[in-house]
């Protein structure tokens, strides 16, 4: 009898910790699942200004009070403007190459004794220094890899980045720059960047100033290479400051065209990555088409916590404004802008804000005999991400810019 009893206890006992296991996997399969972390999002915002409403003050944007390009001329001398803010006059960016490259580095011999430490710095996040010779494994077996280079560019005296250079099995003709933001490195995008390799694409990924291989950098050698760091995050006491962001695009674009099987470039800008998209692509029309990912919005329409440090050094902010730059974008036929916001975005860049300039932009871009610009908003989640909805809206861009040609 007694035995019995036990049992009954025993199988009582479970029962009960068997529902609270189901109860608690639906409590954390509902917080997860981004319908519903949509509605909880939109349940907890201040107010309705945060996702649904747009602010009073966003109303009375007017952009054509920010549209200066009505002409192929005032489009060139803007361009030319941009060129020579970052490199100077002497200094043509179609003609800049990586210093060293590294061939097929995933078969290379190479010491990764000191991953383990690197990857658990005690000053720095792991996401933000993640560097290539530590996460082979990420790529290794990527199915339509052919091979991995890494492109060494030095810029000024002292300050040297990485750039990982994706060549395909069966490339389709197109080099896609992928541009990472603040606060995590390319690798975090590695599924997006093989699903790209898959399809084809050859991919240069490059991190922001001041991340990855370039973080290490910065912090063995402050002394001398620290101020070339600091320019990611807005501080300019070098010569030429914007070179250090620019340049790495420009250096991967002339590499790819340079290997006679590329016949077409675009470029993704993930966060404060899509800034640099957008003014790459303004400067260097090779860029055909540019997709950015809510990273970039004119002053107007930010918030505060969305106003980026490099937008604010000055002599750039006298340049031009952000609406003209959008339209160098995609100034010229065959060439493609457009602009991904996720509307629940738990960062920045939110709600539907932007689609206040699209039109004007794309209409003052058909004025100019230019190309396509749009701006779309990804509902789907409440995350800070590129959706895989996102990446396969790219995609048919991509082939539609292709069939356009």
């Amino acid at each position: 009898m007694l035995r019995r009893h036990v049992k009954s206890r025993i199988i009582k006992f479970l029962r009960v910790i068997g529902y609270a296991f189901c109860v608690s996997s639906f409590v954390a399969f509902g917080y997860d699942w981004d319908p519903s972390r949509v509605f909880y999002k939109r349940l907890k915002a201040a107010d309705e200004y945060v996702y649904d409403e747009l602010r009073p003050l966003h109303k009375t944007f007017n952009p054509e009070d920010f549209i200066t390009i009505k002409s192929g001329e005032d489009r060139d001398q803007l361009r030319e403007k941009l060129r020579s803010l970052v490199w100077g006059g002497d200094v043509d960016p179609s003609e800049i190459r990586p210093t060293v490259v590294r061939k097929d580095v995933l078969h290379q011999p190479v010491d990764t004794s000191d991953c383990v430490t690197l990857q658990s710095h005690p000053s720095s996040p792991t996401e933000t220094l993640l560097l290539l010779k530590c996460q082979h494994r990420l790529y290794a077996d990527v199915r339509g890899l052919q091979s991995l280079d890494e492109l060494i560019l030095r810029v000024g005296p002292v300050y040297e980045t990485s750039i990982a250079y994706f060549r395909p099995r069966v490339p389709n003709g197109t080099l896609i720059v992928y541009q990472n933001g603040y606060a995590s490195t390319y690798h975090y995008q590695h599924r997006h960047i093989e699903r790209l390799i898959n399809e084809g694409y050859t991919v240069a990924a490059l991190n922001h100033t001041g991340y990855g291989e370039t973080l290490r950098l910065c912090e063995k050698f402050r002394s001398t290479v620290g101020p070339w760091c600091e320019i990611g995050w807005g501080t300019s006491t070098v010569p030429r400051p914007m070179r250090v962001l620019f340049s790495p695009i420009m250096a991967s674009v002339g590499h790819g065209l340079d290997s006679g099987n590329i016949d077409r470039v675009a470029m993704i800008g993930f966060s404060a990555g899509g800034w640099l998209t957008v003014v790459a692509s303004a400067i260097d029309p090779r860029i055909k088409n540019s997709y950015t990912i809510g990273g970039v919005m004119p002053r107007f329409l930010q918030e505060t916590e969305e106003i980026a440090p490099n937008q604010l050094y000055r002599p750039y902010q006298q340049i031009g404004s952000l609406l003209d730059q959008f339209i160098l974008g995609a100034d010229l036929p065959g060439r493609r802008q457009v602009q991904f916001f996720n509307r629940y975005d738990r960062c920045c860049y939110r709600n539907t804000r932007s689609l206040l300039y699209r039109d004007h932009v794309a209409n003052a871009i058909r004025a100019v005999g230019g190309g396509f610009f749009d701006v779309r908003i990804d509902e789907t989640h409440p995350r800070h991400k590129i959706s895989k909805g996102t990446l396969e809206a790219i995609l048919d861009d991509l082939k539609q810019g292709k069939d356009d040609d």
